[in-house]
């Protein structure tokens, strides 16, 4: 369902043989092994996956680290990875302390950049009490979008947006509450639609000709941006 799953940290660039850790700019992908399947407040969850540079050359001492937020409360843990078996395979366990929408990426500690996974949603525990509603909470600071145009304010209930190697087109878009944005990668290199905010539900790594499609349905501005390239920005105004 999830298919290749990709989270972005960056590497410096090597011609041949396993690329080291980053330390020269750069970017690469890094392949989940499996999307977690039961997800348990309380339980370790241990997730294993691949840094490939470049989506093709493994990273031999990689320093990831995974960050995860709860949606309702803000609550915010890390956990680090460690080299697991061959090189470029890392692992890293993680407990989830309360159930609910637990928004999460992975990133290398060599390098700014991060990529965003589509929320976790983490169960109660067996014979718990009733399930906690989640509300969503919404930071409304943001800084301006960037790239590639901005449109009118546009009536249709589905809104397309492109994604191309330098940037999203157009780049600011306004729309009614409750149209959907579908944005399409038509570059060569991987891209994400990722949300500063808790409100916004991030995509997983999106390959050329990969699509990805969300509803807003509360007013406001949403900025998002690439994760291994973000000086891609784009704003959805929702009014």
């Amino acid at each position: 369902m999830k298919g290749r799953i990709g989270v972005v940290a960056f590497v410096v660039l090597l011609a041949v043989g396993v690329a080291p850790p980053a330390s020269a700019g750069g970017w690469a992908t890094v392949e989940l092994d499996a999307w977690p399947a039961k997800v348990v407040a309380g339980k370790p969850l241990t997730i294993g996956f691949q840094v490939l540079q470049h989506g093709e050359q493994p990273v031999a001492g990689a320093l990831p680290r995974l960050t995860a937020t709860h949606r309702t409360s803000g609550e915010r843990l890390h956990a680090d990875g460690t080299a697991d078996g061959a090189a470029g395979h890392y692992r890293v366990t993680v407990t989830f302390p309360v159930a609910g929408a637990w928004k999460w990426s992975i990133a290398s500690s060599s390098a700014p950049s991060v990529t965003a996974f589509e929320a976790l949603d983490v169960a109660l525990p067996p014979l718990a009490a009733k399930p906690e509603r989640a509300s969503i909470w919404k930071d409304r600071s943001h800084y301006p979008g960037r790239g590639a145009g901005i449109a009118a304010p546009s009536a249709k209930s589905t809104v397309k947006i492109t994604i191309h190697d330098g940037g999203f087109a157009p780049a600011r878009v306004e729309i009614p509450r409750g149209a959907t944005v579908e944005w399409s990668n038509t570059g060569i290199m991987p891209h994400q639609v990722m949300g500063t905010d808790l409100a916004f539900d991030d995509s997983n790594l999106l390959r050329t000709n990969e699509t990805f499609t969300r509803s807003l349905n509360e007013p406001g501005t949403y900025t998002y941006l690439c994760g291994p390239h973000q000086a891609m920005i784009g704003t959805i105004v929702v009014t």
